[in-house]
C-alpha cells in the first residue's frame, strides 16, 4: 500500500510538491503469518507458560482455520485448546472445546480422520466416559494406516489411559510403555515428558510403586533438561505422594517443600502441590507445611475441574485437614461432596479410607454403590477395598471382622510395597504398638504421635489384656494354617516366642496338637 505523499515545504524548491519515497506494494495473503507458524508460535507460548496467551492465540487460529477449512490446524489447535482447559483445570472451557471439536468435520485423508478421532477420544476422556473414549479410539484405528508419529504416540498414550480408567492397568502399561520408548527417540520435549508421566502414572495404578517412583524422576528430569514451567513442581509434587506410599516420609517432605518454592501459578501444579502437601504435611507434623498446603481454593478448583483424577485426593487430603483441626462437620460435609462428584473408585482410593471411617450415611452408601459397580481385580483395589471393608466393621462393632480385613488389607499394601497404608491397616485393626514402630519407623512422626494420643486416650491396655488380645490373633492364625514363623513374622516377634504361645494354647485347651485344636474348635461352633 503506498503512502500519501509528504506535505510541502518551504525552501528552495519552493512551491513543488515532494514525494516520499514509495514503499513496495505488498500482497496482503503473503504478509499474513501461515497457520503453521502461528501454530508455532502458540506452542512456544503455551511451553513458556504464558498460558493466557497461548490461549487467545489458539482461539485465533481456530476461527481462520475455520474459514480457510483447514480441518488440520483447527484440530492442532482445539488439541492445544484443550490440553491448556485441562491444566488449569477448568471444566466449563473443557466442555466447550470438546464439543468445538465433536462439530469439526472429519477430513477426507486418513491421516487427519485419526488425529481427529484421538482428538475426541481425549475429550470425551477428560470428561469422565472411558467407556466411550475407548469405542472413539477402535474407530480410530481404521484410520490409522497412515498416522504420523506424534498422533500415534498420542493414540498409545490415551489407550493406556482409557484401560487406567476401566480399571485395567496392566494392559495400559504395554501401551503407555510403547509410547514413552517411542517418544524417548524424539526431540520434541514436552511431548516426552507427557508421555514419561502417563508411563508413571500406569506404573502407580499397577501397584509397581518403585517403578512409578523411579518413572516420576525420570519425567522430573525431562522437564528440568527442557526448562519447562509448571511441569517441574507438578512432577515433583506425585513423585513425592509416591515416596510417601512407599513410607519415604523424609524424601517426600523434600520434594514437595522443593514444590512450594515455586511461583508458578499453574491450576494443576497448583492444586496437586496443595493435596500432597497436606498428606504430608500431616505425616510428618511439619505444621508450617500443611498451613502453606491447606488452600482451599485449590480445593475449590478441584470439585469444579476438568480433571476427575484431582477430585479424590483433594477431597480425601482437605478431609484429613479439617479433621486434624477438629472440624469435624465440615469434614463429613465435604466427603459427602466429594464422593458424589467422583465417577469411579480409580480417580480417588484416598478418599474411600476417609468415607469409611468418617463419611454420612449417604456418603458411605455412594461409596459402597461404586466399589460394587467397579469390582476392580488390580491389587491396589483389593487391598483398598479390604481396608474399607475393615472400617466399615469396625463402625458396625464387628470387631474380628475388622481385624480379618484389615489383616488381609494389611498383607496386600505390604506386598506392593505400600507401607504408608500397611501401617494405617495396623491402626485399624487395634494393633497400635505396631503401626506406632511402623510410623515411627517411616519418619512419620505425624502419625506416630496421633496413634500414641489414641492408645492413651482409650486407657493404655494391661498386660493382661495385651496377653489375651495376642493369643486370640495367634489362635485364628492358627486355626487359618499359617505355620509357626509366618505368624512370628505377622506379628513382629520371634518365632520361639510363638512357640511358646502356641504351646500355652494348647495347654488351656487341653489338646496337644493343631489338628486337635481345629476338632475342638470346629466342635464348638457346632455346639457339641
Amino acid at each position: 500500500m503506498l503512502k500519501r505523499a509528504s506535505p510541502t515545504k518551504e525552501g528552495p524548491n519552493e512551491g513543488k510538491k515532494i514525494a516520499a519515497p514509495a514503499e513496495p506494494r505488498l500482497d496482503a495473503s503473503a504478509a499474513a503469518p501461515s497457520l503453521r507458524e502461528l501454530l508455532a508460535r502458540a506452542e512456544r507460548l503455551a511451553l513458556a507458560g504464558e498460558d493466557a496467551e497461548a490461549t487467545a492465540l489458539f482461539d485465533d487460529i481456530v476461527e481462520r482455520a475455520a474459514r480457510e477449512k483447514a480441518i488440520k490446524a483447527a484440530a492442532d489447535a482445539l488439541d492445544w485448546l484443550s490440553w491448556l482447559a485441562l491444566v488449569e483445570l477448568d471444566g466449563d472451557r473443557a466442555r466447550a472445546v470438546a464439543e468445538r471439536i465433536r462439530r469439526l468435520a472429519l477430513p477426507a485423508t486418513s491421516r487427519e480422520a485419526f488425529r481427529l478421532h484421538v482428538s475426541r477420544a481425549t475429550q470425551t476422556l477428560q470428561l469422565g466416559d472411558a467407556a466411550t473414549a475407548a469405542a472413539i479410539l477402535e474407530d480410530a484405528e481404521h484410520h490409522s494406516r497412515d498416522a504420523d508419529i506424534e498422533s500415534f504416540t498420542s493414540y498409545l498414550a490415551l489407550k493406556a489411559d482409557v484401560f487406567c480408567s476401566l480399571g485395567q492397568p496392566e494392559e495400559a502399561l504395554g501401551y503407555a510403555r510403547l509410547a514413552a520408548d517411542i517418544m524417548a527417540k524424539r526431540a520434541d520435549p514436552q511431548l516426552r515428558w507427557r508421555r514419561q508421566l502417563y508411563l508413571a502414572h500406569c506404573l502407580h495404578a499397577a501397584s509397581r510403586l518403585g517403578e512409578s517412583y523411579k518413572a516420576y524422576v525420570v519425567a522430573e528430569e525431562l522437564a528440568r533438561a527442557a526448562e519447562l514451567t509448571w511441569e517441574v513442581p507438578f512432577t515433583q509434587a506425585r513423585a513425592a505422594w509416591i515416596a510417601l506410599l512407599l513410607g519415604r516420609v523424609s524424601q517426600a517432605r523434600e520434594m514437595i517443600a522443593a514444590c512450594f518454592e515455586s511461583r508458578c501459578s499453574q491450576r494443576w501444579m497448583t492444586v496437586t502441590r496443595s493435596w500432597v502437601g497436606i498428606f504430608v504435611g500431616l505425616a510428618c507434623s511439619d505444621d508450617e507445611l500443611v498451613a502453606k498446603a491447606a488452600d482451599f481454593e485449590s480445593l475449590q478448583v478441584a470439585l469444579r475441574c476438568a480433571d476427575y483424577y484431582s477430585i479424590g485426593p483433594a477431597v480425601a487430603a482437605f478431609h484429613a485437614y479439617l479433621q486434624h483441626a477438629g472440624r469435624e462437620a465440615e469434614g463429613q460435609t465435604l466427603l459427602e461432596t466429594g464422593i458424589a462428584r467422583l465417577p469411579s473408585p480409580d480417580c480417588g482410593w484416598a478418599l474411600f479410607a476417609a468415607v469409611a471411617g468418617h463419611g454420612p450415611p449417604l456418603a458411605v452408601e455412594r461409596a459402597e454403590m461404586l466399589l460394587a459397580k467397579f469390582p476392580r481385580e488390580h491389587r491396589f483395589a483389593e487391598a483398598h477395598r479390604r481396608l474399607f471393608a475393615a472400617i466399615i466393621a469396625a463402625r458396625r462393632g464387628a470387631q474380628a471382622e475388622s481385624e480379618r480385613c484389615a489383616g488381609e488389607a494389611q498383607l496386600l499394601f505390604e506386598d506392593i510395597e505400600c507401607r504408608f497404608y500397611a501401617a494405617r491397616c495396623l491402626e485399624v485393626a487395634g494393633r497400635l504398638s505396631e503401626a506406632h514402630r511402623c510410623y515411627v519407623a517411616m519418619g512419620a512422626t505425624g502419625d506416630a504421635r496421633r496413634v500414641a494420643h489414641a492408645r492413651g486416650r482409650r486407657g493404655r491396655p494391661s498386660r493382661a489384656y495385651e496377653a489375651s488380645r495376642e493369643r486370640r490373633e495367634i489362635l485364628r492364625l492358627l486355626l487359618d494354617g499359617q505355620t509357626s514363623v509366618a505368624i512370628a513374622q505377622r506379628l513382629g516377634v520371634s518365632a520361639r516366642t510363638i512357640k511358646k504361645r502356641i504351646a500355652d494354647i494348647y495347654d488351656a485347651e487341653g489338646v496337644t496338637t493343631r489338628a486337635e485344636l481345629r476338632a475342638r474348635k470346629r466342635g464348638h461352633e457346632l455346639g457339641e
